[in-house]
């Protein structure tokens, strides 16, 4: 997930809906990410998991000009 402004980020979303375009911006609400870390075969692998309470349509705010 790549931060791009104060009031959303961008990333990749994995859902099973038919309802839903690729590409298409979407809201999170309840939006909590949490971090992990596991040793497997010693190598320690570290990320943040992100859960939502659901995935509704949503918009990217407009550009300011200037």
């Amino acid at each position: 997930m790549r931060h791009t402004g104060a009031s959303y980020c961008s990333g990749r979303l994995l859902i099973s809906s038919s309802r839903r375009t690729v590409g298409a911006p979407v809201s999170l609400p309840g939006l909590v990410a949490r971090p992990w870390e596991s040793v497997f075969n010693g190598q320690q692998r570290h990320g943040i998991a992100y859960r939502a309470t659901a995935v509704a349509p949503g918009a990217f705010p407009m550009a300011q000009a200037g």
